[in-house]
Parts: C-alpha cells; structure tokens; sequence
C-alpha cells in the first residue's frame, strides 16, 4: 500500500483491479461521492488522503466526538402537564360562557 495522495481515477481503477464490481453507470462519481462524503479523507487540491495521515486536518469518523441525545420527561411528568393545561382551558372556557 502506498501512502501517497491519490486522484480519483487512480482510486476507482485500484478498487476495479481489487475486485470491486459495479453495475453503476458512472462509477467514478459514485467513488467521489463516497470519498467527499466521509470524514475518513480529505481532498488536498486534486488529490485524496487518509484523514489520519494529516493529523491536524483530521476528524475521522472514529475519533468525531458524538452529540448527546437530548433527555425527554418521563412520561407521568408529561401527563401531568397535559392534564394541568386541559384544565386551564376547560376552566378559561366556562368562565367566559
């Protein structure tokens, strides 16, 4: 494995001489799709890289932090709540009939 900077065409025909089979129409768009898509390379000019071999470009998708999931009410909290604004609509109601 060479550990230089490839141009897209150079990937698709290694990937081609690998084995790789593709039915695609236009197989070098799908592989510049693919590399432009993930963070695990990066684009210097015309050339592809390993985002690891630049490690102050680099934010791959093993070491991108993750975001938190937000946290919901538990569900009682939520029924309360619905139950508490009913009321106050119910009750707004009969006060302006």
């Amino acid at each position: 494995m060479k550990k230089t900077k490839q141009k897209t065409r150079a990937i698709c025909d290694a990937l081609l001489q690998g084995g790789i089979e593709s039915g695609a129409r236009d197989f070098y768009s799908n592989v510049y799709t693919t590399l432009a898509r993930t963070k695990d390379f990066i684009k210097l000019g015309k050339y592809w890289a390993l985002a690891t071999w630049h490690p102050t470009r680099a934010v791959t998708s093993q070491t991108k932090p993750h975001k938190k999931a937000r946290r919901r009410k538990p569900r009682a909290e939520r029924a309360k709540r619905v139950a508490a604004a009913e009321v106050a609509s119910s009750s707004a109601k009969a006060e302006s009939a």
